[in-house]
């Protein structure tokens, strides 16, 4: 589905300062996306869930979750 209100074509962001993950979103940027691409309360897959941050994008924006993260030290994180 495509999103209720466009979207820019360049997503900023200030890194999050979080030296155990190298590519770590703030939720702030993240909650943006999912909400325009999915519905209250759909389900948001991240297979590469890394510290979690699209996962408490997903719960404060009023989805459910899978977060999927084979490493540990990320999960940590």
């Amino acid at each position: 589905a495509l999103p209720q209100k466009p979207l820019p074509d360049v997503l900023g962001w200030k890194y999050s300062g979080n030296r155990h993950h190298p590519t770590e979103k703030p939720v702030t940027s993240l909650q943006p996306l999912i909400e325009s691409f999915t519905h209250p309360n759909a389900i948001v897959l991240d297979p590469f869930a890394g510290s979690g941050s699209t996962c408490v994008a997903a719960l404060q924006s009023g989805r459910r979750y899978i977060g999927i993260e084979l490493l540990e030290q990320y999960h940590r994180a």
